[in-house]
């Protein structure tokens, strides 16, 4: 059964909860339905209506093959490798039709008879695909049992980039940045062992000050596969709301809450606090003090 993301706030619970869903191509203009298969090198009719475009980009996302480009006869073919006999009259859309409800009802029987070290392997194909940049729940993988959770849990803190929010705090005296709430609760009811894991967040901050424009910031801890580094990933803001001198400074002042964290006995292991201070540090009021 495929599902489908709902609109949510970015930072929102339904957007934590909902991120591992695919998105409702059925909401795109047939031009970029159109313009999205073509990026991807998919056959399709210049006649095929919206509901087939739809299906066919989802299907793509699915990563499944699209059965378009195909005659009759290796679509046949396909069918009898498969197990299929069509008849000899048997039409192509038929065809497609049965080759494509086969892979929706395809399952792996004997994936747990594969090494641990195979299955670990597969779990992190599957969750370094998914959205990237969003404070996630666990997804369903995780629940599947005790075994694929216990193996893919620690996976899936590891290599997903967790967005946490955090907004200008104007009303206060100390006017300064902070998380929103639903981040810090769900960074609460993420539990300290697991935070503990999380190697890679993305700092997502709306800043009053500047008519509400959204920056985005990237941050990898430190692992035994490279060093610990921070970057400004949103693209250019919008003129004179920051400049490069600026953007140096709040890099170093993230660098500096990373070099504090590395410093205690118990090593940069992520702590709820730590993310309060990497949000703070991306105050521009600070920078000098």
């Amino acid at each position: 059964m495929v599902q489908y993301r709902e609109m949510h706030r970015p930072g929102s619970k339904g957007a934590a909860r909902d991120y591992w869903k695919l998105d409702p191509r059925s909401a795109l203009s047939t031009p970029d339905m159109k313009a999205a298969l073509s990026a991807q090198n998919a056959y399709f009719g210049q006649s095929t209506g919206r509901g087939r475009l739809s299906a066919l980009l989802t299907r793509l996302d699915r990563g499944l093959l699209t059965y378009e480009k195909y005659g009759p006869a290796e679509l046949r073919q396909m069918c009898r490798h498969r197990g299929f006999n069509p008849t000899p009259r048997a039409r192509g859309e038929a065809m497609k039709a049965t080759l494509e409800q086969a892979d929706d009802e395809v399952t792996f029987p004997r994936f747990m008879e594969l090494p641990p070290e195979l299955r670990v392997e597969i779990y992190g194909y599957h969750l370094r695909s998914l959205d990237q940049g969003t404070l996630a729940a666990q997804p369903p993988l995780t629940t599947v049992c005790k075994l694929v959770r216990r193996e893919a849990l620690p996976l899936f803190y590891a290599v997903h980039r967790f967005g946490v929010y955090g907004f200008d705090d104007d009303t206060g005296w100390n006017n300064t940045f902070i998380l929103r709430a639903v981040s810090q609760a769900m960074i609460q009811d993420i539990g300290p062992t697991n935070l503990s894991q999380i190697r890679k967040l993305r700092l997502q901050l709306t800043a009053k000050t500047s008519r509400g424009y959204l920056s985005e910031w990237g941050v990898d801890l430190g692992s035994k596969e490279a060093p610990a580094r921070v970057w400004f990933c949103r693209p250019p803001p919008p003129p004179g709301y920051r400049s490069v001198g600026e953007e140096i400074g709040l890099i170093a002042q993230l660098a500096k809450v990373l070099s504090n964290m590395t410093a205690r006995p118990e090593g940069d292991a992520l702590q709820s606090g730590d993310v309060k201070a990497l949000i703070g540090a991306l105050d521009p009021r600070t920078l000098g003090t």
